[in-house]
């Protein structure tokens, strides 16, 4: 990310673009790089492998994130039915509100099911990713 705060002054990128390169992951854990640490050092400090922040503080970067983070899952999945792609946009967003992250993504009444029905559009061609070992962020559990 810093490297992309860069490249957002030297090109004088307006002020909302630069706070959505520095806000749109948050503080979340890059899990997956987190796994890996994990398997080699199960005590591994959790903050060695997460995103600088700030946590977004825009309904749309708030929006982007869980767009960013949906996509990715259901790239990396195998299974790209209707069924499987809605339970793992429901998924993405049961674990922003389980890290207690803003309200941002709702109606206005706090709840996140219009940005969930607009993630669960399923364009018509899904691109290949690799696939991201499970986790249970819960129980940190593989």
């Amino acid at each position: 990310m810093a490297s992309g705060m860069e490249l957002a002054r030297k090109y004088r990128l307006p002020a909302q673009v630069r706070a959505f390169i520095s806000e749109h992951h948050g503080t979340r854990l890059v899990t997956y790089f987190y796994r890996k640490a994990s398997q080699e050092k199960p005590d591994v400090d959790s903050r060695l492998v997460a995103y600088a922040g700030p946590k977004p503080r825009s309904k749309e970067t708030a929006i982007a994130m869980l767009a960013d983070s949906a996509e990715s899952v259901v790239r990396s999945s195998r299974d790209r039915s209707p069924e499987r792609i809605d339970a793992l946009v429901d998924a993405v967003i049961q674990e922003r509100l389980v890290e207690r992250w803003p309200g941002r993504c709702s109606d206005g009444s706090g709840g996140s099911a219009p940005a969930a029905k607009h993630l669960r559009k399923r364009p018509t061609a899904w691109g290949w990713r690799f696939s991201y070992p499970l986790f249970n962020m819960a129980s940190n559990s593989r």
